[in-house]
């Protein structure tokens, strides 16, 4: 549903926060129009709580942002020139990559979930989860260029993970309980997905938009047809997968249990069709507007670009240390 008027002033404005400079390219970040620069990750120190590092995968310095909370979860948005940052506390603050600076900030009025966050392709909403009243189990989309909380969704319990559909016309959100729903953003319409009874772990749509899969602590990944929530292909043989995504041609994905290594699977039969990089058990990743490139943090605290189609790396480097956690890629 959309959000009522009164809520959305709930947003510090904008204009009292960012320098007129910035507010003519609106509150997603000076970056409107740029391309993205395919070169920063962003990692958060789990340690500290509040310090936050954005690393040039060319160079492979860091700078050390320090946030005004506990940092749950961040994405990039402006074609990777901002990065927004949640806290649970209820404010999502944007930095420039470049220079560190605040050039936005949201107050979303409630505690929130900080399980996740995500960025709509076309880098309009961001995407987070209440955890408290009034906004409990919901997925609130916050537009940057108004700085305004255009939608609410419900899901129904916690929120544990969301996702864009890579065309931006569809969110999905799966919950603790192993709820599942998807939004048609522009019509507020939405399915609820089959019949899942842990929590999900992770979700992830087809280059097309057709298909969601989703993966739950103890049950196999399933794929579901975001029209209407159907059952579609056959389940791939693990469960509590921790990396889950589709490879280019839409017709398999790559996805590992906890203690596994990267596997292609076959979405209309389930059959394990090989590994997928190096035997190293994955611990999160990005995947391109395409497809075909996968950046992923490993459990032996390496970072690596993987190819999707052939599984070559073409970078590696060590992590920042064993108490940063990669969130996400500049794509």
């Amino acid at each position: 549903m959309r959000c009522s008027k009164t809520e959305r002033f709930r947003i510090a404005l904008c204009s009292i926060l960012i320098p007129f400079s910035f507010m003519l390219s609106g509150c997603g970040g000076g970056s409107s129009g740029s391309q993205p620069d395919y070169t920063n990750i962003a990692a958060y120190g789990a340690v500290s709580g509040k310090n936050f590092n954005i690393v040039n995968t060319r160079t492979g310095l860091a700078q050390t942002i320090v946030n005004s909370d506990v940092i749950g979860a961040a994405t990039f948005v402006g074609g990777g020139m901002d990065v927004a940052v949640v806290s649970g506390s209820g404010v999502i603050n944007i930095y420039n990559v470049s220079t560190g600076a605040v050039v936005g900030s949201f107050n979303c009025g409630c505690t929130l979930n900080t399980q996740g966050i995500a960025s709509s392709p076309d880098g309009r909403y961001i995407a987070v989860a209440g955890d408290s009243a009034p906004d409990a189990n919901v997925v609130m989309l916050w537009n940057q260029q108004t700085g305004m909380c255009d939608y609410k969704f419900d899901l129904g319990e916690r929120v544990k993970i969301m996702a864009f559909s890579p065309d931006g016309k569809y969110l999905a959100a799966g919950g603790t309980g192993g709820a599942v729903k998807i939004w048609n953003i522009s019509t507020d319409f939405f399915v609820n997905v089959g019949n899942n009874t842990s929590t999900i772990e992770t979700i992830a749509f087809s280059p097309d938009g057709q298909i969601l899969a989703t993966a739950n602590i103890n049950e196999k990944v399933r794929f579901w047809k975001t029209s209407d929530g159907t059952r579609t292909g056959s389940p791939a043989d693990i469960s509590g997968a921790s990396v889950l995504f589709f490879l280019p041609d839409g017709n398999s994905i790559a996805t590992a249990g906890f203690t596994g290594t990267l596997h292609k699977y076959r979405v209309a039969d389930g059959t394990d069709e090989g590994a997928l990089g190096p035997a190293v058990i994955p611990y999160r990743s990005s995947i391109s507007g395409d497809f075909k490139t996968a950046f992923i943090r490993y459990d032996d605290k390496k970072f690596r670009m993987l190819d999707t189609v052939t599984g070559g790396v073409s970078m590696s480097f060590d992590a920042m240390g064993t108490g940063d956690q990669f969130q996400d890629m500049s794509w």
